[in-house]
């Protein structure tokens, strides 16, 4: 055990040694080492006056110099800088401190430094985001299309003014935000539209209808909708074609209308 902790001792004084050069630990732990190893052999040998046993009282010997040759270090220090010898040898330790206590500060410091730039770019990120969830909300209740957010679960999100106007009456963003999709509009199951509403949200890939007849409870009216991936989420820009599909069923019932007539009064034309 004790051989043991004086080559912990001595190794713990060499690595002062190259952290500070001083001759102090240079020594001090060659003396630690010796006195060591001195042990080990003393203990190890066969018979007294053995080769083992000779080496290992060498080995102490060596290492009382070594002691010594440390405590003129010290003393050499001592006279240099008008200090005691138990101060000089207090101060070898104290400046060995002191400098891993500086290096501790500036590792500490640049570790503050970049966790301050960490929350200072995230506080700029979160406003950053900030600003575009207002532009998006803003652009979203200004645009005469509809817009309709669901989650990947395709639980509603957010809508905005022109999509709640083909709601039922009363329909308001607060009562319908949460509902699954199927419960705002339970015919898109039989269409097949809701399968396929599932598929963009899974591959990514797009989809449009140019014109679908909504659930009856959004009342007789035509749409044109396009599906969208937005992150994990669903996103539906619809346009409500519904007096376009009524002009052209118009003409078109005006356009027979007159080519009824044509056909029933020869030579008019």
């Amino acid at each position: 055990v004790a051989s043991t902790l004086l080559l912990v001792a001595g190794g713990f004084f060499g690595a002062l040694y190259f952290r500070t050069r001083t001759s102090f630990f240079y020594w001090y732990s060659l003396a630690l080492v010796l006195f060591a190893v001195g042990l080990i052999c003393v203990l190890l040998q066969a018979s007294v006056g053995s080769l083992l046993g000779w080496t290992g009282r060498s080995a102490k010997y060596l290492g009382g110099v070594y002691f010594l040759m440390a405590i003129l270090a010290a003393a050499r220090e001592s006279r240099a800088s008008d200090m005691g010898l138990n101060q000089t040898i207090a101060g070898f330790f104290r400046r060995h401190l002191d400098r891993l206590v500086d290096e501790r500060t500036v590792a500490l410091a640049e570790a503050n430094e970049a966790l301050r730039r960490d929350i200072t770019d995230r506080k700029r990120a979160a406003e950053a985001l900030r600003v575009s969830e207002r532009k998006l909300l803003a652009f979203m209740e200004s645009a005469t299309e509809g817009f309709v957010i669901y989650d990947s679960d395709l639980n509603l999100l957010s809508i905005n003014k022109t999509a709640l106007e083909i709601c039922p009456a009363g329909s308001t963003e607060e009562n319908l935000r949460g509902k699954h999709m199927l419960d705002l509009a339970p015919g898109l199951k039989e269409t097949g539209r809701y399968d396929e509403y599932v598929k963009v949200v899974k591959t990514g890939e797009p989809l449009f209808f140019d014109d679908i007849v909504p659930d009856p409870r959004f009342g007789d009216r035509r749409l044109s909708v396009h599906a969208f991936r937005a992150g994990d989420s669903l996103g539906i820009i619809f346009t409500d074609i519904t007096d376009r599909k009524r002009a052209e069923r118009t003409l078109q019932e005006s356009e027979e209308k007159y080519r009824t007539i044509a056909e029933t009064i020869p030579g008019i034309l």
